[in-house]
C-alpha cells in the first residue's frame, strides 16, 4: 500500500515539476514575442520622427520657410514643433502655442539622435529629435507614439506580469494538491513506524525521498525482527 502511495505521489511530483517548467517556457516565449513586437514598434516610431525632421531640414535647404511647417502642423494632436534660438530655454515659435520655458531643453538639445520621453504638451509618450538649423537655432520635433507601440508595450509589461501571477497561482494550487496527496503516504509511514519503532519521534517532511528512506529503513528493521523471531 505504501508503495502504491509512493508511486502516486511521485507521479504528482513529476507533473508538478513538468507544469512548472512548461509555465516557465511559455513565459519565456511570450516575453520574447512581445519584446520583438515592442522593439519593432519602437524602431518604427523612431524612423517616423526622424523622417519628419529630415524632411523639414531638406525642405528648408530647398527654400521653404520655417513658418510653412508651423502653419502646416498648427494645433496638431500628434506633432509638436518648437523653435529655440541660442541658449534660451523658451521657444520663439511653437505650433501648439506653448511659449513657457522648457526645463529639459538644455539637456535634450545635446542628446545624440532621437529619444523617447513623456511629452507633456501632447499628453503622451513621444519620440523627440532636435534639428540644428543654423548653428545656434534648433528645431525640436516631437511625435506622439502610435497605438501599436502602446499596445506592444502594455502586452510586454502588464501581459508578462499577469502571466507570471497566473503561473504562480497555478503552481501554488498544484503544490497544495501535491502536499495533500502526501497525507495518505505519511499516514501509512507513521503507522509503520508505530509498529517498528514505537518510541521514535520523526518529523514527517513533505519530501518523497525522505519518506521513501523511512519506508526502506522500516522494511529492513521489520525483516530483521522477523528473522530474529523465526
Amino acid at each position: 500500500r505504501c508503495s502504491e502511495l509512493d508511486t502516486s505521489s511521485m507521479n504528482k511530483k513529476k507533473v508538478l515539476l513538468r507544469n512548472l517548467l512548461l509555465c516557465f517556457l511559455f513565459l519565456v516565449v511570450y516575453i520574447s514575442i512581445c519584446l520583438t513586437f515592442f522593439l519593432l514598434a519602437k524602431e518604427g516610431e523612431r524612423k517616423s520622427v526622424s523622417a519628419i525632421a529630415n524632411n523639414i531640414a531638406e525642405r528648408l535647404k530647398d527654400g521653404s520657410t520655417i513658418d510653412e511647417f508651423f502653419s502646416a502642423f498648427h494645433d496638431s494632436k500628434e506633432i509638436h514643433l518648437s523653435l529655440y534660438d541660442g541658449g534660451k530655454s523658451a521657444p520663439d515659435m511653437d505650433n501648439l502655442g506653448f511659449f513657457e520655458e522648457n526645463p529639459d531643453y538644455l539637456v535634450e538639445v545635446h542628446h545624440p539622435g532621437s529619444f523617447i520621453g513623456y511629452e507633456r504638451w501632447l499628453g503622451s509618450e513621444a519620440y523627440i529629435v532636435y534639428v540644428n538649423l543654423d548653428g545656434s537655432s534648433y528645431l525640436r520635433v516631437a511625435k506622439s507614439v502610435g497605438t501599436i507601440y502602446g499596445v506592444s508595450k502594455g502586452m510586454l509589461l502588464y501581459g508578462s506580469l499577469s502571466f507570471l501571477v497566473a503561473a504562480t497561482v497555478i503552481y501554488v494550487l498544484l503544490y497544495l494538491d501535491f502536499k495533500k496527496s502526501l497525507k495518505p503516504l505519511k499516514l501509512q509511514v507513521s503507522k509503520l513506524q508505530d509498529i517498528i519503532q514505537k518510541n521514535r519521534t520523526i518529523e514527517y517532511e513533505d519530501d518523497l525521498n525522505y519518506l521513501t528512506a523511512i519506508i526502506r529503513e522500516s522494511r529492513h528493521q521489520l525483516r530483521k525482527e522477523l528473522e530474529i523471531n523465526r
